[in-house]
């Protein structure tokens, strides 16, 4: 009789270690799901934070030359802009924006579409008024552009102090 007693503690045991196995194998098939959609969700976050950075970067660098052409057009009074061109700045902002407004604060993505918004009116307005050249549309193409510049150096991962020293004018540097 206690060998059949001792048997059946064992069975007894042996359902109750196959239960607890059955629980921890369950257990370790939701924590490796759980940690897998974690990191996976970690990987995308870190990938769309990667690809609006380039994306700022890009429209920084497009903004910046297409502010420097106007700059240069508003400071030598030229009726048109030295590079008339300019409309490839456009092209490129299209193919990026979407990438940079997933990157950025709503405020901050609708700073730097103003500027484009605003260049885009300006070269809109030079094509179709060519013979009438008017300085207040190229003053706002140029505030807005200048506005968006910061906006997007810093969405770039720029500093705004690095931002600013390096906006300086060349006879203010103490480099």
């Amino acid at each position: 009789m206690a060998g059949a007693r001792l048997r059946n503690l064992g069975s007894v045991s042996s359902g109750a270690t196959a239960i607890l196995v059955g629980f921890i194998g369950l257990f370790g098939v939701i924590a490796g799901s759980v940690l897998s959609g974690w990191v996976q969700t970690r990987h995308a976050e870190r990938d769309r934070k990667l690809r609006a950075q380039v994306a700022a970067r890009v429209g920084y660098a497009d903004i910046e030359l297409a502010w420097q052409q106007l700059d240069d057009q508003r400071e030598h009074k030229l009726n048109v802009p030295q590079d008339p061109d300019l409309r490839r700045y456009l092209a490129s902002w299209a193919e990026h924006r979407d990438a940079f407004a997933a990157g950025v604060a709503f405020r901050e993505y609708h700073t730097v579409a103003a500027g484009f918004a605003s260049l885009d009116s300006y070269l809109y307005y030079l094509a179709t008024n060519p013979a009438t050249f008017d300085q207040p549309v190229l003053l706002a193409a140029i505030d807005s552009l200048e506005r968006a510049r910061p906006v997007a150096w810093v969405a770039g991962g720029g500093s705004a102090n690095d931002f600013v020293a390096r906006s300086a004018p060349k006879a203010d540097r103490s480099d």
